[in-house]
C-alpha cells in the first residue's frame, strides 16, 4: 500500500513537471504581431544578431490558472515555404527563452503571402524526438517591406509601395488595418536602405 502511494505520488510529481514545460498558447504572447491582424516581418534587419529584435515571444505554461514562464523553451517562427524568397543570413528566427520566458527575435525576411497558415510560431521541447513543440500562433498572413524578396528594401520596394499607397493592397498594408496609409509608410520607413546577405 505504501509503494501504491508513493508511486502514485511520484506520478503526480512527474505530471506537474510535464505541464510545467507545455505551452498554453492562451498564455503565450507574440509582440507586436498580437496587435496586428497578420504577422508582420520588417524585412531585413538593423544589424546582426538580436541587437534590434523585432519580435518578442513570451512562453507560458498553465498551471492552476496562472501564467508561469517556461525558461530554456525552443522557439521557432517557421513560413510557408512559398512565402518567402529571401532569409537574411543573421535573422534570428528561432532561439531559446530566458529565465522569464522570453525568446528576442530578429525576423529578417522578405516577401508577401496570404491564405492558410502562411506563418506559425511554435514553443517547446528541441531536446526530445521529434521535437515537442506547441503551436501558439498561426498567421493567414505575412507581409514584409522587402516586397520584391531580394534581401534588400530598396527603391524597387518603395516604388512598389509607394504604387500601393491609398489603395488595399495586403502585401502594403503593414498594420492590417485594411488599408495602406500613413502608418504603413512610417513602418516602410523604418527598414528602407537595409539589406542583407540571404542566407
Amino acid at each position: 500500500m505504501k509503494m501504491a502511494i508513493l508511486a502514485l505520488a511520484v506520478l503526480a510529481l512527474f505530471a506537474g513537471d510535464v505541464q510545467a514545460s507545455v505551452p498554453d498558447p492562451g498564455m503565450c504572447s507574440v509582440q507586436p504581431w498580437d496587435g496586428f491582424s497578420v504577422s508582420i516581418g520588417r524585412g531585413i534587419p538593423k544589424t546582426g544578431g538580436n541587437a534590434n529584435a523585432d519580435l518578442t515571444v513570451t512562453v507560458n505554461a498553465n498551471i492552476g490558472g496562472i501564467p508561469t514562464p517556461i525558461p530554456g523553451a525552443y522557439v521557432v517562427v517557421e513560413y510557408r515555404e512559398d512565402c518567402l524568397k529571401c532569409v537574411c543570413a543573421d535573422a534570428g528566427i528561432s532561439g531559446y527563452t530566458n529565465a522569464s520566458g522570453v525568446a528576442d527575435l530578429n525576423v529578417g525576411v522578405g516577401g508577401c503571402c496570404t491564405g492558410g497558415a502562411s506563418v506559425v510560431v511554435k514553443a517547446g521541447d528541441d531536446t526530445v524526438i521529434p521535437p515537442a513543440l506547441t503551436i501558439i500562433r498561426a498567421y493567414d498572413s505575412f507581409c514584409s517591406p522587402d516586397s520584391d524578396k531580394n534581401c534588400g528594401v530598396t527603391l524597387g520596394d518603395f516604388t512598389a509601395f509607394g504604387a500601393g499607397f491609398g489603395g488595399t493592397n495586403y502585401c502594403f498594408d503593414y498594420n492590417g488595418d485594411g488599408s495602406v496609409g500613413l502608418g504603413d509608410f512610417t513602418y516602410f520607413g523604418q527598414s528602407f536602405g537595409n539589406t542583407c546577405v540571404p542566407s
